[in-house]
């Protein structure tokens, strides 16, 4: 799930030889209502061929996979021989299986992710090869393609305009080096079971971090070959679920013909958490805040604000001009944002105006401003030579900078300050 964000723009794939044509084909998976579709920035996802989800059609499965298909790790004990037997049955040989369990005691140095980027490494090599797993492996995102923490380079970390986050990523991809030289020993460097090269371990990882599910009540990851293309969405249209021998993506509500079927990611995750694992940040992402606490005076601030549509105008205007539809959005974003900091450990300000001065202040830290990232995203779409990390930085970047700005808007509306 690399890249993942919710688009209104995607079309069929006419691609053949995928996993899931494979799957279709050999009626190992139960095609209900969907298809593999691309994204209007490139990327994949999963479109609905017929409208799903509605009246008594809520719940009901839009694709399911054979759990035989699905790579497993046991998180816990309590699904360690569920994940043995089904390692056995997809042949991973015993010495890769025992560093797998959670009660190995070269297992205990690894993080299940790290362990899951051993087990896709393996399933996805020249040693393990079928037909399904050629196709699965094609499948995955090139490293060019990915734009995780992990694979950021010392000369990327700048265009995120984040120290601390920059950090985050160093801090991952140090542990990510750590755990394959550990895997390397424990597996007395066997190239069939570990990869190569750091290099190609971290791509691993960074497939694993992205497409990795969570079952059995956090007991079992899984990836799952075709459900794994689906992206997030805040108040998604799917979820997934787990039977004793398919994994399922059903309706949870009701998508029309033509729409993507999403799923979350997780309902608490910041654009800072999203950058991490998926290396993508969402417009008006309600988990976000904002480094000033107006405490008491938010409510009064709401009280005394102009008409929505003024105000959705007015923060429309201050984001460059976009549509007032999206500025209604970005108010409430901000809105949102003031609520979660006013119970933040940022001291309370006395004023509006020194909340705004605050504001400014972070605002004019960043080394580019929101209308030069425009014009950078603009020049981007129009030549589309710029790397998958380079639009992520670009769009994580400015979309902390309109919250800011969307959050001055609302602030000095309250305060009538220009």
């Amino acid at each position: 799930m690399s890249l993942r964000c919710a688009s209104s723009s995607i079309s069929s794939l006419s691609s053949s030889h995928t996993p899931f044509d494979l799957l279709i084909e050999t009626n190992e998976a139960d095609l209900k209502s969907c298809e593999i579709a691309r994204t209007s920035w490139g990327g994949r996802g999963l479109l609905a061929t017929e409208h799903v989800g509605f009246g008594k059609r809520q719940n009901e499965t839009v694709l399911r996979v054979p759990l035989a298909h699905a790579l497993p790790l046991a998180v816990s004990a309590d699904a360690e021989e569920t994940a043995a037997d089904l390692h056995e049955a997809m042949g991973v040989p015993d010495k890769l299986t025992q560093l797998l369990r959670p009660s190995s005691s070269d297992a205990t140095k690894l993080g299940d992710l790290e362990k899951m980027a051993l087990l896709l490494h393996w399933v996805t090599s020249e040693a393990a090869s079928t037909p399904a797993r050629v196709a699965y492996a094609n499948s995955l995102p090139t490293r060019d393609e990915l734009a995780c923490g992990v694979l950021w380079t010392d000369g990327e970390y700048p265009e995120l305009q984040d120290d601390a986050l920059a950090s985050e990523f160093r801090d991952e991809r140090r542990r990510v080096h750590d755990a394959y030289q550990v895997a390397r020993d424990a597996l007395d460097d066997d190239f069939a079971l570990v990869p190569s090269t750091a290099e190609s371990y971290e791509l691993a990882f960074a497939r694993a971090i992205s497409r990795t599910f969570g079952a059995l009540d956090g007991a079992l990851g899984l990836m799952v070959p075709v459900v794994d293309m689906a992206n997030h969405a805040f108040g998604p249209t799917c979820n997934f679920r787990v039977s004793e021998k398919s994994f399922e993506l059903y309706a949870r509500r009701g998508a029309r013909e033509g729409a993507e079927l999403c799923i979350t990611y997780g309902e608490d995750l910041t654009n800072a958490k999203l950058m991490r694992a998926y290396g993508f940040a969402m417009s008006c992402n309600p988990n976000e805040v904002v480094p000033v606490n107006v405490g008491e005076k938010l409510t009064a601030c709401e009280e005394e604000e102009e008409e929505g549509e003024i105000l959705a105008a007015s923060v429309a205007s201050a984001l460059g001009g976009i549509p007032v539809d999206e500025g209604a959005a970005y108010a409430v974003a901000a809105r949102r944002a003031l609520e979660a900091s006013s119970s933040s450990s940022h001291v309370e300000l006395t004023s509006v105006i020194a909340a705004i001065e605050q504001l400014d202040a972070e605002l004019t830290s960043f080394a580019t401003t929101l209308e030069k990232d425009d014009h950078l995203l603009l020049l981007s779409s129009q030549s589309n030579h710029i790397s998958s990390r380079s639009y992520a930085a670009l769009m994580y970047r400015r979309e902390r900078k309109r919250l800011l700005m969307a959050t001055r808007s609302v602030l000095g509306a309250s305060a009538n300050i220009a």
